[in-house]
Parts: structure tokens; C-alpha cells; sequence
């Protein structure tokens, strides 16, 4: 996934990797790559003949609008893992190390600080995702099922909760037009791989506006976890490992070894397939090598490191291995406001993608997509780019460019 060494709390302490949404369906049609549709059954089936390494006509401006990680007072930003951008052109994101979502305008000033660590009012436990709602509201969630809906000015609107008993912890990862939330079960799996060492599956789920009702839409295979018996949590996305992302049209799904990605309506009927004919990673000797002297060492900085996790993570990696030899095709997956998938470069685990084949909303592959160093996007709308970055001090900033489409 190439960049800079991202901070430990943002992986290691949280079971979750933020997907974030971004807005990317148009751009000139003549640009993409010839495909063949079909329909069958009533699902519109894309095949692209290209391999997607072509650069895409979109570009990320060199430089950002702005970006922002101090203050008069020193640090704004602990651990970001999730950020919205708004249709006004501000942004919010989510700290997990503080509990806060800060609110930031349209010059990248801070206007807004909303919820906190605590058990009060519009405040989290322990913060595990937000996701933007209709009308630039957005819901942050906590571990322990109290999620909390800030307006778009980061008044606390409501409260909403969930029963949260068995082995699931239910994680929202977008919203409908409606309103509707798609959530993620994860939880141990029924299904272990040959070692022994028990992987995380998720089904994914509908929740009403509300929180009344909830539905099953299906059972996916997600990025892999592994859970130590301290509460450490890792995950690594090679091998037969999935990610969902949601934009307020649908959502999709993708394994990151096979050249597919899927379009999905709230209602879990499945609407469109692409293919393509990527180029696959390949993982020799020398570079799982570098990877697991690089994740090891990465993992080491973390205080929950104990030798028996320690000793779990080398299994889990060992385990691993024998997937990453089926060459997968991406790293990440990224789904931008307009229904695009933005597939991110599989690298190491500590470094972020620097470029991403696009995938665009009617299946057709647009191209590659470059970004700018050490950014971790967050999120993309039909403008910009939001992502979170480790400035020169190894500070981490926040900052927005400005997505150029011909």
C-alpha cells in the first residue's frame, strides 16, 4: 500500500479500516478504456480488456488548498482514521486518540469540535468509524454501541444505540440517500484458514434511519484479523481479504485477488459487475522478507506488544504468506461520491498506496491515479481529496487538494 510510516494507534489499536466515500462518476467517456457490456439477469456486466496501468486524464493537484495539524497550543490531531468531505467544501474528521470530530472550513481553519472521550452527551467510549449522512450530518460510532449524530455544524442532533451482545460489533460505513446505514458485523469466523489461525468475515448489514430495523444484505470476506488475547488487533489486506465502501447511491464490494468489483443497491441486489485484466503483485521471498521486517519493527513501537502477541502476529504472518502467493491486484479500496472504486497499489503494510487504479461508476477502467506522498485518503468527492498526512515533524495533517478532471 508506498508513503510514510502512519501512527501505531491508528492500526493497531482499532479493529477497523475506515473506508471512506469519494465523488469521481463522470470525466470524458472517451478517455477510458473500450468496454464490452452485457446485461445478464438483470445485472450490467463490464468487461474491460485494459490492464488499468494506464494513467488516468484525472490528476491531484500538486499542492493542497490547504493543510492543517498545529495550533498556538501545538498538535491539532492525535490518530485520524476517518474524515467526510462536506458538499460546501469543509471537511470533518475523526480522531480516535481524542474522541473528537474536528470540523474544519473551507480555508482549512478549525470551526467546530464536536464529541469527546467520555460517557456523556455526544460523546464516544471509543470511536471506531464516521460516516457522512444526507444533508452534511455525520455519525460517529463507538465500541460500545452508542453512536452519536452531529449537524453540519457540529451540534449534537441525536443519540442513537444498539444492543450490542454476542461476538459481533456492528461498525457503520455509510448511508444512503435516505439515510439508511450500512453496517459491518465483524466477528470471529466460522471458517479458519489451513493454520489454524482464526480470520475475521463480516456480513453486511442495513440499519433504517432510525435504528429500528436491521437487515442482512450478505456475508463477505473482509480484510483478515487477527485478535491476541489482549485485545491487540491487526489486519492486512492480501490473499482472499475484501473491502466494502458506500456512497449514498449503493455500495461495493471487492476482493483484493480478484480483478472484480461489485455495485450493490441498499436493498443488497447486486446491479453491476466490472472486470479488467490487471497486472497481479508479485510476492517473492525478498519482499515478504522486507514486509514482515518492516511490520514487525513497525508493530514494536506499540506498548500492547507483548512476546505472546507478539508470537500470535509471526504465526498469523507465517499464515498469511501462503495467501499473498495468489498475487493479488490491490491493496485498498476507496468508493468516492460518485459510486467510483479507487483501488489502491498493494504495498507494505505501514506505507499508504501512492496511486490508485480507478474504477469508474458505470464499470469502465478510467486508469491510474497518482497521490500525493505520505497521504492516507480519507476521502474524495467530485472535487477534491481529503487525506491525512505525517508532515515534516512527523506531525500528523490534515489536508485537501484539488482533484483536476479535463
Amino acid at each position: 500500500m508506498p508513503g510514510a510510516r502512519l501512527p501505531v494507534g491508528a492500526f493497531v489499536t482499532t479493529l477497523l479500516f475506515a473506508v471512506a466515500g469519494a465523488g469521481c462518476e463522470g470525466g470524458d467517456p472517451s478517455s477510458s478504456t473500450p468496454a464490452t457490456v452485457r446485461d445478464s439477469a438483470g445485472v450490467r456486466i463490464v468487461e474491460n480488456a485494459a490492464d488499468g496501468t494506464a494513467d488516468a486524464p484525472w490528476r491531484v493537484a500538486a499542492e493542497p488548498d490547504w493543510r492543517v495539524g498545529w495550533d498556538d497550543t501545538g498538535p491539532i490531531f492525535e490518530q485520524v482514521y476517518a474524515g467526510a468531505l462536506l458538499s460546501d467544501g469543509r471537511a470533518v474528521v475523526a480522531d480516535r486518540g481524542s474522541g473528537e470530530l474536528t470540523y474544519l472550513g473551507v480555508a482549512g481553519e478549525v470551526d467546530a469540535v464536536a464529541g469527546g472521550q467520555g460517557s456523556g452527551p455526544g460523546e464516544f467510549s471509543s470511536l471506531v468509524n464516521m460516516v457522512r449522512l444526507p444533508g452534511d450530518s455525520v455519525l460517529g460510532a463507538s465500541f460500545d454501541g452508542r453512536w452519536n449524530v452531529f449537524g453540519p455544524d457540529g451540534e449534537l442532533a441525536r443519540t442513537l444505540r444498539y444492543d450490542r451482545t454476542g461476538v459481533f460489533i456492528l461498525v457503520p460505513s455509510g448511508a444512503s440517500a435516505d439515510g439508511d446505514l450500512l453496517l459491518t458485523a465483524f466477528g470471529w469466523s466460522a471458517r479458519p484458514d489451513a493454520s489454524g489461525v482464526p480470520w475475521f468475515d463480516a456480513p453486511v448489514l442495513r440499519m433504517s434511519a432510525d435504528g429500528s430495523t436491521t437487515d442482512s444484505l450478505g456475508w463477505f470476506g473482509f480484510a483478515g484479523r487477527f485478535m491476541g488475547p489482549e485485545g491487540f488487533a491487526r489486519g492486512r489486506t492480501t490473499g482472499e481479504r475484501g473491502w466494502t465502501g458506500a456512497w449514498d447511491g449503493g455500495w461495493l464490494w471487492s476482493a483484493n485477488t480478484d480483478p472484480e468489483v461489485r455495485w450493490y443497491g441498499f436493498d443488497g441486489t447486486l446491479r453491476q459487475v466490472a472486470r479488467w485484466q490487471p497486472e497481479r503483485v508479485r510476492i517473492d521471498d525478498a519482499w515478504w522478507a522486507a514486509h514482515t521486517e518492516r511490520y514487525m519493527a513497525y508493530l514494536g513501537q506499540s506498548p500492547e506488544m507483548s512476546e505472546d502477541v507478539r508470537r500470535r502476529v509471526e504465526d498469523a504472518l507465517a499464515a498469511e504468506r501462503a495467501v499473498a502467493d495468489q498475487e493479488p491486484v490491490f491493496g485498498l479500496m476507496v468508493v468516492d461520491h460518485g459510486g467510483a472504486a479507487w483501488l489502491g497499489d498493494y504495498g507494505f503494510m505501514t506505507e499508504p498506496p501512492s496511486a490508485y487504479t480507478v474504477v469508474r461508476a458505470d464499470g469502465a477502467v478510467l486508469g491510474r491515479v497518482a497521490v500525493p506522498e505520505r497521504c492516507r485518503v480519507l476521502d474524495i468527492s467530485e472535487t477534491h481529496l481529503l487525506c491525512v498526512q505525517l508532515d515534516p515533524f512527523d506531525i500528523q495533517a490534515v489536508a485537501r487538494f484539488a482533484l483536476e478532471k479535463p
